[in-house]
Order: structure tokens, then sequence, then C-alpha cells
């Protein structure tokens, strides 16, 4: 059987489904996160490939050393042509598969 998986799909597949609150501070070594270590390691990898993208958390300048619009929905977005919150909508409907 060839063909693709959705991200949810490969997620669910692999044992790789939690997703830390945004109050949780450490996603590695909660009781509910996977048991296996190099899982753990994938898993916190993966949400913060999500948040990056859907939810950045890098400060604008001044206050950082990093270059304005350097998040990167911001760097699809400039590479596209396609506004940003269009891109963090298309990659949240990836990410979650929401309609």
């Amino acid at each position: 059987m060839g063909g693709w998986m959705t991200y949810q799909r490969m997620r669910s597949r692999n044992n790789l489904m939690y997703r830390k609150p945004d109050d949780d501070p450490d996603p590695y070594w909660r009781a509910d996160a996977p048991n296996d270590f190099a899982a753990s390691i994938l898993v916190g990898d993966l949400n913060r490939m999500e948040r990056d993208y859907l939810n950045p958390v890098y400060p604008e300048p001044p206050w950082a050393g990093r270059a304005g619009r350097s998040d990167p929905s911001a760097q699809v977005a400039d590479a596209t042509g396609v506004d940003v919150e269009v891109v963090r909508k298309v990659l949240r409907c990836v990410f979650l598969e929401l309609s």
C-alpha cells in the first residue's frame, strides 16, 4: 500500500500525539508524555515546530537581536507573497486538521 498520510495520522500512528498545554513549562518529563525518551524529544520537537509556525514567540526588534519578520510563518509569507495570517490558517489546518 502506498500513498500519503496526513500530519495528524503520522503523529497518531507513531504515538506522538501528546501536545503540551500552554502553561506547561517542561514537555519532556510529564507522566502523560510518551515513556520513550527519544519519542519524548521528537514530540517536543514537533510541538515546538507547530508553535513556531502557528504562535511564534520571537520578539520583534528592538527587544530582540533578530531581524523583523524572522519567524517561520512570516518567512513563508514573504517567500510566497501570501498574507502571514493566511499562511497560519493553512498550517493550522495541516497541523491540527481543522477546517
